[in-house]
């Protein structure tokens, strides 16, 4: 499946969505996110209003920010990620911080899982004004409930009209 930046918001939002709904099991989120603008993050303001419609159902959510040592090391940047962790923080996420630099590059992943069945997968955080796609993601879902996902090496492309 091709999802492009400007879809990831509205995809992520449905997944938190169904899970709840469908009461899947275990229900949590499991997330790391390759963090490059953080305060970008703060605006995705249904996809918060749905982790906290999670956690307050009773599921959890464990979500690690990766930055790059030298962007923390900017006060902006510094600002914006603390706002954007504080904010995780105050609807019940528990939200780490883990320094990319010091990571191994198959460490340094961009991911969300759901439940147990459905994973999300990025190369790098988008935003709107992206207009590549992630190499295509495909997932498989086994009898046990766990989720396989890889990532296939294709060119990017422009999202169609």
């Amino acid at each position: 499946m091709h999802v492009y930046a400007s879809d990831v918001p509205r995809l992520s939002v449905m997944l938190v969505k169904t899970v709840v709904e469908a009461q899947s099991e275990p229900q949590r989120i499991l997330a790391a996110d390759l963090t490059t603008n953080p305060a970008l993050l703060t605006r995705r303001r249904e996809y918060l209003t749905a982790n906290r419609q999670m956690i307050e159902s009773g599921g959890r959510i464990n979500r690690l920010f990766i930055a790059w040592r030298d962007d923390l090391a900017r006060e902006e940047y510094a600002r914006d990620l603390l706002a954007l962790i504080n904010q995780h923080r105050q609807i019940g996420v528990t939200a780490g911080l883990a320094i990319r630099d010091r990571l191994r590059p198959e460490e340094a992943v961009d991911y969300i899982v759901f439940a147990a069945a459905a994973a999300l997968v990025e190369e790098e955080q988008g935003d709107a004004t992206t207009t590549t796609a992630a190499p295509p993601c495909t997932s498989r879902a086994s009898n046990a409930g766990r989720s396989d996902s890889r990532m296939s090496g294709a060119t990017a492309r422009t999202p169609p009209p």
